[in-house]
């Protein structure tokens, strides 16, 4: 759909603002290159590309659906769109053009990421499983572990 996708963006006065990497092996220093991460995944699930994204500042616009609502929280953390090609240029173009926004919206994913993701709450979620698995256990299974 690339060529669709290009006239459509040339359509919506993007083309000249917008880069089609195609697969990125490792995305490393592209996310501070960038303004916008799009994420249009039709059923990806819960996505660690948008999630560092994320990280790094970037605002996401994303597919509206299920598996994204984890992590992005629409006009908070990020822009959903519905689905269509004009919706996520509709999103993409409002982000090129509003930088406050893109700011705004880049800070507020970065600070989610950090209270609900980071290794520390991670870490301390993944603590609080093997003791509970562990407290549940009887003693001569606790010493196998």
């Amino acid at each position: 759909m690339k060529a669709q996708l290009q006239a459509l963006a040339n359509g919506y006065g993007l083309g000249d603002r917008l880069s089609w990497l195609g697969w990125v092996g490792s995305m490393g220093s592209l996310y501070r290159e960038v303004d916008v991460f799009v994420h249009p995944s039709e059923g990806e699930g819960f996505s660690n590309a948008v999630l560092e994204a994320m990280a790094h500042g970037l605002p996401v616009v994303a597919r509206d659906a299920a598996f994204n609502h984890e992590l992005i929280e629409h006009e908070v953390t990020g822009l959903l769109f519905d689905g269509s090609p004009e919706a996520l240029f509709q999103a993409v173009g409002r982000l090129c053009r509003d930088h406050e926004a893109r700011k705004t919206l880049g800070k507020a994913a970065r600070q989610f990421v950090r209270d609900h993701h980071s290794w520390d709450v991670v870490h301390r979620a993944y603590l609080a499983l093997v003791q509970r698995a562990c407290g549940t256990l009887g003693p001569s299974s606790r010493e196998r572990l």
